[in-house]
């Protein structure tokens, strides 16, 4: 099939073709070329008829991938509560207790974090700011592991489940 370009050239050159023998002939316009050129707008209904269904058919389908994709964003939050709802329950019931089978092992690995508990208190020199005045943990740790006391801050040791 050909394209909408090369169906306009040919119609241009058929009416050049058209006019010029019609000029030659008095108004006499042979049949042949009369249907050729109908044919050829036929083809150019019949192409654009289908170009425009064709963009019909992507809106739908574009339609459809955004409703799936709202659809799968909306399933993944629901799997990621379940998920983090059933590692928490594992976490308490089994209070830092190690576990192993076949196809499993769950330990648990000590990490720390810093519980801002007056931001108030927080030193302006551990204070960063962002948008709004934040404490900056990273160095309120690393001065309350060095010994450094930090009003309105302390250490919380924390016990994290990994599941492998």
């Amino acid at each position: 099939m050909q394209s909408l370009y090369v169906i306009d050239v040919q119609i241009r050159d058929i009416m050049e073709d058209i006019f010029r023998i019609a000029e030659e002939r008095e108004g006499e316009i042979p049949e042949e070329m009369n249907a050729l050129l109908t044919a050829l707008k036929m083809e150019k209904v019949k192409k654009i008829g289908n170009i425009a269904r064709y963009i019909k058919n992507l809106e739908a389908e574009g339609e459809m991938v955004k409703t799936e994709a709202k659809r799968l964003t909306e399933r993944a939050s629901s799997i990621s509560k379940k998920h983090d709802g059933l590692k928490a329950f594992l976490s308490m019931y089994l209070n830092g207790e190690k576990f192993k089978d076949e196809s499993i092992s769950i330990s648990w690995r000590a990490s720390q974090s810093v519980e801002i508990i007056d931001y108030g208190k927080i030193p302006a020199a551990f204070m960063k700011e962002v948008i709004t005045v934040t404490p900056d943990k990273v160095e309120i740790k690393k001065a309350l592991n060095s010994g450094v006391l930090v009003n309105g801050a302390e250490i919380k040791y924390n016990n994290n489940i990994q599941i492998k």
